[in-house]
């Protein structure tokens, strides 16, 4: 999925799937969120929301949630479930804060919150520096333009956006969004 090859990633979740439902159960709920989060990108949100609540045990599956209630214009409901999802994340353990650190100040944006936002990002800001990943700094500077764009300052978001693309470009990350022939 990172590199937009959505056919073959859906054709290895799905067979992770089938084989982790006879040989590991217990490693289900992984394959289960995976696919989710392929199916919400695909736009097949009925079918993402479905497996998130199949895995929903799994901290991914919140997340995965959460991204749908953006997908759908309900920041209050994201908002909730990545605020009660860092609350069960030590601030220790950064990387498992950073993705719903990005999202929670995707949805206080759109809830108009933005010191909140703001101090979320400053936290986002503290990750990447821990952990200087292309794709943590890629991030950092897409939050800093949609917080630039929320406050009237295009030309700065506009830099931010432009750095964040070339970040992720240049960690290969690539969002071709191919679509697969499937039955709706």
């Amino acid at each position: 999925m990172w590199h937009g090859s959505w056919c073959e990633a859906e054709q290895e979740l799905l067979d992770a799937r089938d084989h982790l439902m006879v040989n590991r159960p217990s490693w289900l709920a992984e394959a289960l969120v995976r696919l989710g989060d392929l199916r919400r990108r695909q736009g097949r949100r009925a079918e993402a929301e479905a497996l998130f609540e199949q895995a929903a045990e799994h901290p991914l599956a919140q997340l995965g949630l959460a991204e749908l209630g953006l997908d759908r214009d309900d920041a209050v409901t994201a908002r909730d479930l990545l605020e009660r999802m860092l609350r069960r994340i030590p601030p220790e353990n950064r990387m498992s804060r950073a993705g719903p650190l990005e999202l929670l100040i995707r949805a206080e944006i759109a809830l108009g919150e933005h010191s909140s936002a703001a101090a979320r990002l400053e936290e986002l800001r503290a990750v990447a520096a821990a952990v200087p990943t292309q794709p943590l700094r890629a991030a950092v500077r897409y939050s800093e333009g949609l917080l630039a764009a929320a406050a009237g300052d295009h030309d700065q978001a506009c830099d931010c956006f432009e750095d964040a693309a070339d970040l992720f470009r240049s960690s290969r990350a690539l969002d071709r969004t191919r679509s697969c022939r499937h039955p709706r």
